[in-house]
């Protein structure tokens, strides 16, 4: 049998050194970190990491610097901008015949200038260039250019430069929407966009788009001018919007018109509303109109439309409602109280 000597441990006990143990929990972190970093594959996912933290940082540091570089080149450049067009009667004698196919190319390079500056300034000076070389322009008797539609450019101090095809329903719709990307919006850019909308339907008279963005313009958009001049677009707005819900292909929710007709006191032109988009809205747009209807104390004719949806979704439901209105052999609201008095 052995003893342990004097002044000895048992065997299996750790001798306490010079140092304090150090505590379990930091003794635990430490062990931790070292079998992460012991870890290749953990070490490459850190450094990967770091790396792509420090380029997110510089990158954005030096997309910061190039803007400021650019708005203060902007500034300092601004008023030697320019965008040369030639005029439109040499685009048309060397378009050879081919006006749309060279109103397409200036199309293209209007939205290549909007796309220039509007990640700089959006500042969009010259863009009346592009759109007058392919829908024309008004001018004075001095040359000087006006911005009104051709309905107004009459008379003998005045004149409408044609351009090169202006038929084209997007390049309105374009111009109406970008010019609005302005830092701040005033009743200056308003106006340039509903002269874009004005021009845009007179040439293009069954577009709804471009009558939904110039009723959307002048019955929305605001900034700074009295009540009476807000109640005027207002009015122009819902008009120009009641137009674009009745053209053929409008996706434009007819309560939307309805609602605001019968809000004017104008309930009349709200029915007439009503029973011209009915046909073409979806189904819950249809619905909303049933609703309004009983709201409005017309549940006969909600009833009506109740049973004529009935009847097209039981018989034809592969036909739009329109088409099947057509064929329906209804004959209005008396024929289903007398079904309801045999029913009885």
């Amino acid at each position: 049998m052995q003893f342990p000597q004097s002044g000895g441990r048992a065997q299996g006990e750790r001798h306490p050194g010079p140092f304090p143990a150090p505590r379990f929990c930091a003794t635990k972190s430490i062990l931790t970190g070292v079998a992460l970093l012991e870890n290749r594959y953990n070490r490459i996912a850190l450094l990967a990491g770091s790396f792509l933290v420090l380029l997110a940082i510089f990158g954005t540091q030096a997309l910061r610097l190039e803007i400021r570089l650019d708005r203060k080149k902007a500034t300092d450049l601004g008023l030697a901008e320019t965008s040369y067009m030639p005029p439109n009667q040499v685009l048309r004698f060397a378009s050879i015949g081919y006006e749309p196919f060279v109103a397409d190319m200036v199309f293209i390079n209007a939205q290549q200038y909007f796309f220039n500056h509007l990640i700089s300034d959006r500042r969009f000076a010259w863009l009346t260039v592009y759109t007058d070389a392919m829908s024309g322009y008004c001018r004075d008797a001095d040359g000087e250019r006006l911005e009104v539609p051709p309905s107004e450019c009459t008379g003998e101090d005045r004149g409408w430069v044609t351009g090169l095809f202006p038929f084209n329903p997007k390049v309105y719709t374009w111009a109406t929407e970008i010019v609005k990307f302005v830092p701040r919006l005033t009743m200056d850019i308003v106006d340039k966009a509903i002269y874009f909308g004005r021009t845009g339907v007179e040439f293009c008279p069954d577009s709804w788009e471009i009558y939904f963005e110039l009723g959307f313009n002048e019955f929305f958009e605001h900034h700074g001018i009295p009540m009476e001049e807000r109640e005027r677009r207002a009015a122009l707005g819902l008009e120009h919007i009641t137009i674009a819900s009745k053209l053929p292909g409008a996706r434009v929710n007819p309560n939307f018109v309805v609602g605001h007709l019968w809000k004017r006191a104008d309930s009349g032109r709200a029915l007439e509303m009503v029973y011209q988009t009915y046909y073409h809205a979806n189904m819950r747009e249809r619905e909303e109109v049933r609703e309004r209807l009983v709201a409005w104390d017309m549940k006969d004719l909600a009833r009506h439309f109740t049973a004529e949806e009935e009847r097209w979704q039981a018989r034809y439901p592969f036909v739009t409602p329109g088409f099947y209105h057509q064929l329906d052999d209804y004959t209005g609201p008396a024929r289903d109280a007398q079904e309801d008095g045999q029913d009885g």
